[in-house]
């Protein structure tokens, strides 16, 4: 499934101790069904743990770590860049059926 227009994404407000699984389990929470990877290659075109978080440090300005050694988002960092969060596409869908005849599904 693809995504809405970058235009329609909204910005992430840093949140201490945040990664992108809590920021993805907080959105799918919220109504908007999405995995840490799906956000992950939006924002960057990867989901290659150690790539990521390379760019946690390097482009959301993250400095403290998890235990699991891994770069945590803080309230205090400073970006180079920011988080976009994307929405799901949803396509409308329209059923028609004429008199006497199986219905059509379109997209």
């Amino acid at each position: 499934m693809g995504f809405e227009k970058t235009e329609s994404a909204k910005l992430y407000t840093a949140v201490d101790g945040d990664t992108l699984q809590a920021i993805a389990e907080r959105e799918t929470a919220a109504g908007n069904p999405i995995t840490w990877q799906e956000l992950a290659k939006y924002n960057w075109g990867t989901d290659d743990p150690a790539t990521i978080n390379e760019l946690l440090r390097d482009e959301l300005g993250a400095r403290k770590r998890d235990g699991a050694n891994n770069f945590t988002i803080s309230a205090d960092d400073t970006p180079r860049s920011e988080l976009r969060i994307p929405k799901k596409f949803k396509s409308k869908r329209v059923r028609l059926k004429a008199k006497g005849s199986d219905s059509i599904d379109l997209f």
